[in-house]
């Protein structure tokens, strides 16, 4: 079981980052830095679902890219406009970041992971597949089957 201290623990340490994957996904500081402290709220709420002994920062990420998809849905819904540009992460240009964001959703949250590490984080195949634990073959696969899906 996961305690408030160590959240609180997790929070100094990791919350720059998620604050930054919550704001590539959200594209508004307002709504990442919302995002951001839910992710923490969660984290000591759901804190069973972490091991021991595992990198914390893959299930930080994982709650983080729930959280913002949800917000991205709520605002979705009640505005009538899609989440989708504000501030654009390097890589990508505003087109690219769009359609990205709009297929993610659809995938399970190890592809999500992965092409958000990929393509908002920039991290190489062979750091991702560090990151969250798989093959760089995995990942390729992983990358490959979005590109294909997303495209059609």
């Amino acid at each position: 079981m996961i305690t408030r201290s160590d959240v609180e623990d997790l929070y100094r340490r990791y919350g720059h980052v998620v604050f930054r994957r919550c704001r590539a996904i959200l594209g508004r500081e307002d709504e990442a830095e919302d995002a951001m402290q839910e992710v923490f709220i969660r984290a000591l709420k759901y804190g069973r679902g972490f091991r021991r002994g595992k990198k914390p920062l893959p299930w930080l990420f994982t709650i983080a890219t729930r959280v913002c998809f949800d917000r991205r849905r709520l605002l979705a819904r009640t505005t009538g406009l899609q989440a989708d540009a504000v501030a654009d992460p390097p890589g990508l240009n505003p087109e690219q970041r769009v359609l990205v964001l709009r297929h993610l959703e659809k995938f399970d949250s190890l592809t999500q992971e992965i092409v958000l590490c990929y393509h908002l984080e920039e991290m190489t195949m062979e750091e991702i597949a560090a990151h969250v634990g798989r093959s760089r073959k995995t990942v390729g696969k992983k990358l490959a089957r979005f590109k294909q899906e997303s495209q059609s």
